[in-house]
């Protein structure tokens, strides 16, 4: 069976810097500091359902002042 992707892929989040949970509130502690975004209620796969939690809150964020481009990582020798 294939997995579905359920990552959001216009969510800045994705390619941030300092999307680590020592560098974001956000992520820390769900502390909201992006100036633009939503939220969606997902359903998850049945496989991961229970009887309590058949949904997900996934936040796609748009604009953000903590966003940093994740610059390529160089190889190491």
């Amino acid at each position: 069976m294939k997995r579905r992707n359920t990552r959001p892929p216009e969510s800045i989040c994705w390619d941030c810097k300092n999307a680590r949970a020592h560098l974001c509130p956000w992520i820390a502690k769900k502390e909201k500091i992006w100036s633009r975004g939503k939220a969606e209620k997902r359903s998850l796969p049945p496989s991961s359902q229970t009887e309590s939690r058949k949904y997900v809150m996934v936040y796609i964020v748009h604009k953000c002042p903590y966003f940093q481009p994740e610059g390529k990582k160089e190889a190491t020798r």
